[in-house]
């Protein structure tokens, strides 16, 4: 993909443009102010005696895994995270690269175990009013729109690529029959 002179020049004016403090204090807000809530949630739970249950453990493992993407926002903004591309060095792109690919392995897994918590806290408040039959369905929407992003995030950057069109729908094919 080529740029534009006009996409350059927009590039150029804005390269020492820094958000990479935002990304700190998001990191930080996000490392102290979820924990104090999974604290108050169990507090809450001991003080009124109350056994747990499968949505305190599944926002438990939710909350482990946070701690790594908080991590992961708050080291990459010492390693490029918030700055241009063309502001930053090659190893800091490489650094900065790595961190991204781990933080998209762990992201759908924070996000799926938050929601098993929350579908088990619905069934726990509403035991009478979500049958097996709500459940099973919520569940499987859940599972259905989770596969259609995951086929449909490629296909963009597909159809840049500088290809014959046949080329592309014939790996266009091959990524479908993932979903089989």
């Amino acid at each position: 993909m080529s740029l534009t002179e006009e996409q350059i020049q927009s590039q150029m004016e804005h390269i020492n443009d820094d958000r990479s403090g935002d990304l700190l204090a998001a990191g930080i807000v996000m490392l102290i102010l979820p924990p104090i809530a999974v604290v108050l949630r169990f507090y809450c739970r001991k003080t009124m005696k109350v056994k747990l249950s499968w949505d305190d453990y599944f926002i438990v493992i939710a909350q482990v895994l946070m701690f790594g993407l908080c991590s992961e926002v708050m080291i990459g903004s010492q390693n490029g995270s918030g700055r241009h591309l063309l502001a930053v060095g090659l190893e800091t792109i490489v650094t900065f690269a790595k961190l991204s690919w781990s933080f998209t392995c762990i992201y759908p897994f924070v996000v799926t175990f938050v929601k098993l918590s929350i579908l088990y806290f619905y069934n726990r408040i509403f035991p009478k009013e979500v049958t097996s039959k709500t459940w099973r369905m919520c569940c499987s929407v859940l599972t259905l729109v989770n596969d259609i992003a995951i086929l449909v995030l490629p296909v963009p950057i597909l159809w840049k690529l500088q290809m014959p069109q046949s080329k592309k729908l014939g790996i266009l094919g091959i990524f479908l029959l993932g979903s089989l």
